[in-house]
């Protein structure tokens, strides 16, 4: 067994030491399984509310900007919502890769249609959590070790979060 110093690489990959490298096949990914394509994805690494490195990500094609969101608004092709601060438990579990629907509940409250949570392609990620939202907001979502992973969503669209975790489902939302 040889002994690495995985610093240089990383250095060169651009990464942090917090994210540590995973090698070889993923566990449990299967053929039906469809991982996102991250070719036109703008990443961005962060730090979870614990201090373990992840990233945020959106695709480049599906954003709306606020701008344009107020731009519709003016001309009445949207028409505008009122929003609130909330917090709000959910039971979004490690799937498969397919979308889901939240609650209707959870879909007025947090402003997120789908949501999609799988396996990472990424050899520095285990889980993806993937989102549409329909309100622009702060969002922290929490996962069953209790860790939070912020997104500030200045547009419309769909979100990513990839990210390592003991339990990756997703317990609680919270928005501001």
């Amino acid at each position: 067994m040889h002994s690495f110093n995985l610093l240089p690489v990383a250095l060169l990959l651009g990464t942090s030491l917090a994210a540590p490298f995973r090698s070889g096949s993923k566990a449990g990914i299967t053929n039906h399984q469809k991982p996102i394509d991250e070719t036109n994805v703008r990443w961005e690494k962060v730090v979870s509310g614990n201090g373990m490195a992840f990233e945020i990500g959106q695709h480049a094609a599906t954003a709306t900007t606020i701008d344009q969101v107020e731009k519709s608004c003016s001309q009445g092709t949207i028409a505008p919502t009122g929003k609130n601060d909330f917090g709000i438990s959910v039971d979004w579990r490690l799937g498969s890769g397919s979308w889901n629907k939240p609650s209707e509940s959870e879909q007025r409250t947090t402003g997120i249609s789908d949501y999609s949570l799988h396996e990472s392609s990424s050899p520095f990620y285990d889980y993806v959590l993937e989102f549409m939202n329909t309100e622009t907001y702060d969002f922290h979502f929490y996962d069953h070790t209790g860790d939070s992973y912020e997104v500030n969503t200045g547009s419309l669209g769909s979100h990513l979060v990839r990210y390592n975790s003991d339990k990756p489902g997703i317990a609680f939302v919270t928005g501001n």
